[in-house]
């Protein structure tokens, strides 16, 4: 009689129902637990099932991270919406400015500055930069674009601090040129 001897790794395993102990080879215990089929307790017969397969737990949570890339694929298409209405919104307010037309009363003016400052003194009064920028829906890169200097320059000038004379210049005239004094 000749004697084989195999290794096999076995995973210990605790059957529910009649508290015996036993080992299951890892092949199998593997197979269970991602396909989600049965064994048996080898002492009672009761089966076994993995409350849930290791493959579904994978497949769900793939599903719900591809609804949450959606999700935010929706959001991020809706916001660059919002920003490029605001942004259209704010070149056309600004080309009838540019052509003398009053923001308020939609007639045109040789001089709009003087019309806004006799019939309509209240408008803009008193408004930061940043106050003025969101109102155009402009963030601080596209004034910094628009004005030629660095968004440096535009953050630390709505933030009350120090800017060269010239950045200063720049954005001082931009907010006139929005009616402001």
């Amino acid at each position: 009689m000749t004697s084989t001897f195999v290794r096999v790794e076995l995973v210990h395993i605790s059957s529910g129902c009649c508290n015996i102990e036993f080992g299951l080879p890892r092949s199998l215990y593997d197979e269970c637990k991602e396909e989600g089929t049965e064994f048996h307790c080898p002492k009672c017969g009761c089966s076994r099932v993995f409350v849930e397969p290791e493959k579904q737990k994978l497949k769900k949570e793939i599903e719900r991270l591809k609804g949450r890339v959606h999700s935010s694929e929706c959001k991020r298409r809706d916001a660059e919406s919002q920003r490029n209405a605001a942004r259209k919104s704010h070149r056309k307010m600004r080309d009838r400015v540019k052509n003398g037309v009053c923001p308020c009363c939609n007639r045109s003016f040789d001089n709009l500055l003087k019309h806004m400052k006799s019939k309509h003194p209240e408008y803009g009064n008193n408004q930061t930069l940043k106050q003025l920028r969101e109102t155009y829906g402009l963030t601080q890169s596209d004034l910094a674009d628009e004005l030629g200097v660095s968004v440096n320059h535009v953050s630390s000038f709505e933030c009350g601090k120090s800017v060269t004379s010239w950045a200063r210049d720049q954005i001082e005239t931009w907010i006139e040129h929005q009616g402001q004094s």
